[in-house]
C-alpha cells in the first residue's frame, strides 16, 4: 500500500507512545484527541488492503494515503498519471456518526457492521491506551530498564521489563481476513519482544507490495502470526501428541 504520510513534529512532547514515525524516531502528538484521531485513521488506512471490508463502489482504495498535519486528513487517489484526481477529507473520530453509520461518509463505506465494528474497536482500543498510558505516568517507579508502554496500530501493550517477550489475546483487527472473531477459547496470542536494551523490536515494511520503488517504513515487530489461524495452538498440540504417541508405538 502507498502511503506517504505527512508529519511534523510539534514543539510540545506528550506521553502517548505509538507506532507512526518519521526518519525511524516517533513523532510527538499534541494530546489525547490528536493521538487518537491520527490512531483511528491509521486503523482506517490498514483496513484498505482488505477488499472484503469494502463495498463495492467505495472510494476507499490502495492509493488513500494519510497526513497528520495541522489535521488529521485522509487523501483518497484515483486513477492513473494525468488523470489521477485525489479528494482530500478532514477526519476526526469524534466527528463519526456511529448511531447512523449508513449515512456517514468514512464508515458507509464498510460491507457490514463486522467490519464497521471492527475498525471503530480499533479507534476505541488507541484511544484507551494513550488514557491509560498518561495515567500511568503519573506512577513511575524506577525499576531498571523496561520497554514502554505503547500502541502498536493494532492493539496495546503494556511497559515490560527488558530482556522479556509478552502475550496478550489477538485483537480484533488481526481478525479482519477470517471474517469474524473467534471465540475466546479459540481466539490465540499475540507475542512482542523487548529487546535487553529496554526498547521494543520494530521492522521494516513496503510502502507498497507491488511497488518496491516507493520504499519502506519503519514498524513496530508484533507477531501477530497465530491470530490468523483460530485454535493453531490446540491443533499444534494434537499433532505433536500424535507424533509423540506414533513414536513411542515404534519403540
Amino acid at each position: 500500500m502507498e502511503h506517504q504520510a505527512s508529519i511534523v513534529n510539534s514543539s510540545q512532547a506528550f506521553s502517548c507512545h505509538h507506532n507512526v514515525r518519521e526518519n525511524g524516531t516517533e513523532f510527538d502528538v499534541y494530546n489525547l484527541d490528536n493521538f487518537t484521531n491520527i490512531m483511528c485513521a491509521r486503523c482506517y488506512w490498514y483496513m484498505a488492503d482488505l477488499k472484503t471490508a469494502w463495498k463495492n463502489d467505495t472510494m476507499v482504495n490502495t492509493a488513500m494515503n494519510l497526513s497528520f498535519y495541522p489535521d488529521v486528513m485522509i487523501h483518497f487517489l484515483f486513477g492513473e498519471g494525468h488523470d489521477r484526481r485525489r479528494i482530500n477529507l478532514g477526519f476526526n473520530y469524534s466527528d463519526l456518526d456511529i448511531d447512523n453509520w449508513h449515512d456517514d461518509l468514512f464508515l458507509q463505506q464498510f460491507v457490514s457492521e463486522f467490519f464497521k465494528d471492527t475498525f471503530l474497536s480499533c479507534c476505541s482500543d488507541a484511544q484507551k491506551c494513550c488514557q491509560k498510558q498518561i495515567q500511568a505516568s503519573t506512577d513511575r517507579s524506577n525499576t531498571g530498564p523496561r520497554c514502554p508502554a505503547k500502541w502498536d496500530g493494532w492493539m496495546c501493550w503494556d511497559s515490560a521489563p527488558a530482556d522479556s517477550v509478552q502475550y496478550q489475546k489477538c485483537p480484533p483487527m488481526s481478525q479482519t481476513s477470517l471474517g469474524y472473531h473467534p471465540t475466546d477459547c479459540a481466539n490465540e496470542y499475540a507475542n512482542k519482544i523487548c529487546l535487553p536494551n529496554g526498547t521494543w523490536t520494530t521492522k521494516w515494511l513496503p510502502f507498497d507490495d507491488d511497488h518496491p520503488e516507493y520504499g519502506t517504513y519503519m514498524d513496530d515487530d508484533t507477531d501477530y502470526n497465530y491470530c490468523y489461524i483460530p485454535e493453531a495452538s490446540e491443533k499444534l498440540r494434537q499433532v505433536q501428541t500424535s507424533i509423540g504417541i506414533f513414536i513411542f508405538s515404534l519403540d
